[in-house]
């Protein structure tokens, strides 16, 4: 499994308050990312060149959000220019926690500066995901040469397809596994499971 930057101590505060959560709830069901259908869209399928660059772009804060989470998009900017994009070919994806079990996250463009934000799933919440399986996930992910973040997201930086995981905004009706095609301006949706058809219950 690729490393995503974050702390090691955030990622385990992160994991025991999600875990813990989940098994608070009577009759809760997981599912985790290594129960991807078959079926699923391929990273291969939507490979691109890698581009790297020399020094980090001026990040644009246009817009509140990205006013508001200024300092980790230009972080993301500035390793992105010293490590290579993790997105994309010559994008960085940035994330940071939003709450127990929450992430949020957003696009840098480590050409131009220009931060990309989807306002359908600014937000991930994994209550569902079922961390007791992290070797099955980080074989899944390793395999794909993939990111794995937060049990959320999982992308890589020679593809343009993104893979979520949880409950996109709080959204429990969009609770599942879905993949999409990032085209340099939006997240074109290409495929989706939800979590009733995906679920295990978990172990007493």
């Amino acid at each position: 499994m690729m490393k995503t930057g974050t702390s090691s101590a955030a990622l385990a505060a992160f994991l025991l308050m999600s875990s813990s959560a989940s098994a608070e709830i009577p009759g809760w069901c997981q599912y985790a990312l290594s129960d991807a259908p078959k079926s699923s869209p391929k990273f291969e399928s939507y490979a691109v060149a890698v581009t790297h660059v020399k020094r980090a772009p001026r990040v644009q804060l246009r817009s509140a959000q990205a006013r508001l989470y200024r300092t980790q998009l230009r972080d993301a900017a500035k390793l992105g220019a010293q490590t290579g994009p993790n997105f994309a070919g010559h994008y960085r994806l940035a994330s940071w926690g939003c709450g127990t079990g929450c992430l949020s996250w957003g696009v840098v463009d480590l050409k131009t500066g220009r931060v990309a934000f989807d306002a359908k799933m600014s937000s991930l919440q994994n209550a569902r995901i079922d961390f007791g399986r992290e070797k099955e996930d980080g074989d899944y992910a390793g395999t794909r040469r993939a990111f794995y973040e937060f049990g959320v997201l999982l992308y890589r930086p020679d593809s343009s397809l993104l893979m979520t995981l949880g409950q996109p905004n709080e959204d429990e009706n969009r609770d599942g596994m879905a993949f999409y095609h990032w085209n340099g301006r939006t997240f074109r949706p290409i495929a989706f499971t939800p979590a009733t058809k995906l679920c295990k219950k978990p172990k007493d």
